[in-house]
């Protein structure tokens, strides 16, 4: 069980870190993040459906999984 009480994109969906190299940036797998829906895959996603709705890119995507399922 996951219970997300921050709903914004990165939050729900994962980011991948950058570090700035010699004016070039880079990153490797160690700085992938997962966000709550990769959390609870296989599980349950707690989330306040008016703070979803509030951010359309949030309800975009996530609409999109719960269709779908993450991939």
């Amino acid at each position: 069980v996951v219970d997300e009480r921050h709903h914004g994109y990165r939050n729900l969906f994962g980011w991948v870190d950058y570090e700035n190299r010699f004016g070039t940036m880079t990153t490797d797998f160690t700085r992938i993040h997962p966000g709550a829906i990769h959390r609870a895959n296989g599980g349950f996603l707690i989330l306040q459906l008016q703070d979803v709705f509030s951010d359309p890119r949030s309800w975009t995507m996530t609409s999109l999984n719960t269709q779908h399922g993450c991939r």
